[in-house]
């Protein structure tokens, strides 16, 4: 059943029990009538006939319901054992049953049985509210003198049921208002005991005697205001309105003391005086106002006001102009709504009267923060509860999205606060506008371990990183709060975990003995970074004070720890090039010959951290200055590829091997000239470098200047002497390498001497024209006076290649400069022959350039073109001035030919 109270006009709902089982009903001081026990329950429980066949089980129950004499019988919550012994006592009488066991408890105790009601008999009518058709059966059977068993009217059972309709048209009708039922009461005294005041009052306004007693002597008049509330408006007169105590109060100074709105409400029903003063000069609403944690006096308040009653400004002023306009989200300065100024003003009644009469429990001010944000800032724990009663939004964010959870609470109250949010199931790992979680917010108001602990129990994450990348434990090193450092630390933070400028919890600490000791023991000192760096890499790459150093080499970090490259501590402090740290760790046992995972020692790191004063002291130490990394990688040659030329001197001026090198048989001068690091090239080739050295592919210097098409360095290494026309395994010299650069580059490669070949014979003409060379380039080796008719390994000349790739304008520049056309190659094929199969026009030239050329037969061009040449071939022969009678050493003519080779009659005619 949902029961109802109205506050200053507003109707507040509550949830009242209204669960009907079987439940012995355990009454204080009342007989069976008076309590209304059964009149209020309405649903049947079990018909007695079940109880008296099943009196075994019922003998065995231990828990029954009972209420005390509130009025509010329907309310069955409260649980108390009865013997068994009750039982056995049972009597039957009409439809109860009744129990009385001074044994079990002190109160009289009943186990009540209702017969269902029929809905269509006048009681069932009555009690639904189906008055029309209740007024026409009562009207059509003439049932005005219906009684029940218990001699019940139809105004008791009109009144029972708290149906004014019906008791007013039975008034009407003359019915009689004093009639007694079975247990001595009258309708009104039904009515008060079926807590139904608006039937109390339609009896009352019949012309009830509300001074009849019931079978107990208490009249209407009695039990109506020891009952108060609903019934007030029945009892509380004018008359009584105007009468004073010794204190000079009245009556509505008396309901507002104790906080009783309903008599209030009856006061103000009556007119009665709201604004008379006490012998102190304080009105009804001064002392509603005095009661501050009471919400009926904060609503007594609002009746009165309401009312007319004279406000009192000062600190209620936002409560009386929100009264006043009616409006519970009336705003105020700041944006500030009532329920802020209830909070801000410690007003704990009006908080929860203005919660109940609907205001709005998450409205936001200016920096858009909720009453709760304020409750939670103030400390003020009471109005924390309230508000998260009313809805108040646990993770309702203010304009800094900061909830509730993220502001700081004063330090008395954060404890109890911050147990509240998290028991309402605030977020605890919700961050604001700059990344901060609650753990930050606790750092930064020093909050106590115990809270902190507290936070992380409840699922708080150690490891949030902020805006800045912090986390609660790097703000916690920032602050120097060693207390917090240990608590987050035995919550297992990471202190490797980098902010925005890549620092640590760890690299903070270096600079604070008692951070360091904080942060670091010999529990935690062994654990590593994502990369395996334990704190000793870290202190070593951070050139730590020696004092820190020395402290984690005692808490028992090893000198020779790896991380996951391989590198030791000592490695780090190359980093930093501290020969410092260096000695320390020596010192303590770090390893000469160790290796990283590349296979690199402590020199090549040396190299790559241009720890030049570190790599010194490492030599002296006796690092090798030519041990290889996996890839054969000797410092020097790491120096001479970091472009670190005042290493790479004190490795050659400590005896560093030269011509060491790699896997893949690359030179150290080779990985100089790859760097384009002319100085590194000129220290080399001083101490004796060889540029002729090959790769496992053949490739020397020389490849690798051409590669880097840099003119000063192959400067540098055509200076040498060393073989332009140098063949790696893929047939590939420095000359092709750079065949289609700017001549001036390959003048520079080729230098003077041209006498050079490839391994394969081929002269440089060979080369351009293999490779489709610019007419610039062939022009100049044709200038330049490199060979002609030179052939190469396959007995070819630069000609025939050009023939054979097309190219003819460079056929046509070397037959003019009377290249020898019958050189026969290994498969005994000139350049005639290959003209005749890619190029017949070069023919042509041939005739006009190479007149008095035979091969070694004597054969002339056309002996050659007879055997198979189209007849235009051989007339644009004959008409370049092809000599049609020349015999070979055989004595033949090119007609003999023709005619042996059976040519057309035609084309041997051409030769006649």
């Amino acid at each position: 059943m949902k029961k109802s109270i109205v506050f200053a006009g507003i109707i507040l709902s509550g949830l009242f029990a209204a669960s009907c089982t079987l439940t012995p009903a355990v009454v204080v001081g009342e007989t069976i009538a008076e309590t209304g026990i059964v009149s209020a329950l309405e649903t049947r429980i079990s018909p007695k006939n079940e109880y008296l066949e099943n009196q075994e089980k019922y003998q065995n129950l231990k828990d029954f319901s009972f209420v005390k004499n509130t009025g509010e019988i329907e309310a069955y919550d409260v649980i108390v054992p009865v013997k068994t012994a009750a039982w056995r006592k049972a009597a039957i009488a009409g439809t109860q049953t009744f129990v009385s066991d001074t044994d079990a408890v002190q109160e009289q105790t009943y186990y009540i049985d209702t017969e269902p009601i029929d809905e269509n008999s006048v009681e069932g009518l009555i009690k639904n509210g189906n008055n029309k058709q209740a007024k026409e059966k009562i009207t059509s059977e003439n049932l005005l003198g219906y009684t029940d068993t218990n001699q019940n009217t139809l105004l008791h059972i009109a009144a029972k049921y708290n149906n004014p309709e019906i008791i007013e048209w039975l008034i009407n009708k003359g019915a009689d208002t004093e009639a007694l039922n079975n247990f001595g009461d009258t309708p009104v005294h039904t009515a008060l005991s079926s807590a139904a005041p608006e039937a109390c009052a339609a009896l009352a306004n019949g012309g009830a005697n509300l001074f009849t007693p019931n079978s107990n002597g208490k009249t209407a008049f009695a039990r109506g205001i020891e009952k108060g509330k609903d019934y007030y408006p029945v009892f509380v007169t004018k008359e009584a309105g105007y009468v004073k105590d010794i204190k000079g109060q009245t009556i509505v100074h008396y309901f507002a003391r104790i906080g009783d709105m309903h008599g209030i409400s009856a006061c103000i029903k009556q007119n009665l005086p709201l604004d008379e003063p006490d012998n102190n000069g304080k009105t009804p609403i001064a002392l509603a106002y005095e009661n501050k944690e009471s919400p009926e006096s904060a609503a007594i308040a609002a009746m009165l006001l309401l009312a007319g009653a004279k406000p009192q400004h000062g600190e209620y002023e936002y409560f009386e102009t929100t009264v006043k306009t009616r409006n519970a989200g009336h705003i105020f300065e700041d944006k500030q709504t009532p329920i802020h100024c209830a909070v801000i003003s410690g007003h704990e009644g009006i908080l929860t009267y203005l919660l109940a009469c609907g205001a709005k429990p998450n409205g936001k001010d200016n920096s858009g923060a909720t009453p709760l944000h304020t409750a939670v800032r103030y400390g003020k724990t009471k109005f924390v509860s309230i508000l998260l009663e009313h809805g108040a939004d646990v993770d309702a964010c203010d304009s800094m999205l900061k909830t509730p959870l993220l502001i700081m609470a004063p330090p008395e109250t954060q404890d109890e606060i911050y147990a509240q949010l998290l028991a309402a199931g605030a977020d605890i790992n919700v961050q604001d506008a700059f990344g901060d979680n609650v753990l930050h917010i606790a750092t930064m108001g020093n909050m106590s371990t115990g809270l902190l602990a507290q936070l992380i129990n409840n699922g708080a994450l150690v490891n949030t990183q902020n805006k800045k990348g912090l986390t609660p434990l790097s703000q916690a090193v920032e602050q120097g709060n060693t207390e917090h450092i240990k608590v987050y630390v035995n919550a297992g933070a990471d202190i490797f975990s980098q902010d925005n400028n890549g620092e640590t919890p760890v690299s903070k600490s270096l600079a604070n003995d008692k951070i360091l000791k904080a942060l670091i023991t010999e529990e935690n000192c062994n654990i590593s970074d994502f990369y395996g760096n334990t704190v000793l890499h870290i202190a070593a790459e951070k050139d730590a004070p020696t004092n820190c150093i020395t402290y984690l080499l005692n808490c028992g970090i090893k000198p020779n720890a790896p991380n996951c490259y391989g590198e030791t501590p000592l490695f780090s402090a190359l980093k930093a090039d501290s020969g410092r740290i260096i000695q320390i760790l020596t010192k303590a046992g770090a390893k000469t010959d160790y290796k990283d995972n590349q296979g690199n020692t402590a020199l090549h790191t040396a190299v790559k951290y241009m720890a030049e004063k570190s790599a010194a002291r490492l030599i002296s130490y006796g690092y090798s200055v030519d041990a290889k990394n996996k890839a054969g990688k000797t410092p020097l040659a790491e120096a001479v590829t970091e472009n670190r030329i005042n290493m790479v001197k004190l490795f050659i001026s400590k005896g560093a091997n030269v011509n060491a090198a790699d896997i893949t048989g690359k030179t150290i001068l080779m990985d100089a000239i790859e760097c384009k690091n002319p100085i590194a090239i000129s220290l080399l080739l001083g101490k004796g470098a060889s540029p002729e050295k090959t790769d496992i592919y053949g490739r020397n210097a020389f490849h690798e200047a051409a590669a880097g098409k840099n003119e000063p360095i192959i400067r540098q290494v055509a200076q040498t002497g060393t073989n332009p026309l140098s063949t790696d395994e893929a047939g590939i010299t420095p000359f092709s390498l750079v065949i289609k650069c700017p001549l001036h580059m390959i003048k520079t490669l080729l230098g003077n001497n041209t006498n050079v070949t490839d391994k394969y014979g081929n002269t440089p003409l060979h080369i351009a024209v293999s490779n489709n060379a610019s007419d610039e380039l062939i022009d100049f080796l044709l200038e330049k006076g490199y060979p002609l008719n030179h052939q190469n390994n396959d007995g070819k000349t630069a000609l025939q290649l050009a023939i054979q790739n097309g190219m003819n304008k460079t056929a046509q520049k070397m037959i003019r400069r009377r290249a020898l056309v019958y050189l026969p190659d290994k498969n005994h094929y000139n350049s005639v022959h290959t003209a005749m199969q890619y190029n017949p026009s070069i023919l042509i030239d041939m005739t006009k350039y190479s007149k008095g050329q035979t091969d070694e037969n004597g054969n002339t061009l056309l002996h050659y073109v007879a055997t198979s040449a189209d007849i235009s071939v051989i007339k644009a022969l004959i008409e370049n001035g092809a000599d049609i009678n020349a015999k070979n050493k055989n004595g033949d003519t090119p007609a003999d030919i023709a005619e042996r080779f059976s040519r057309e009659p035609e084309i041997i005619e051409l030769f006649q």
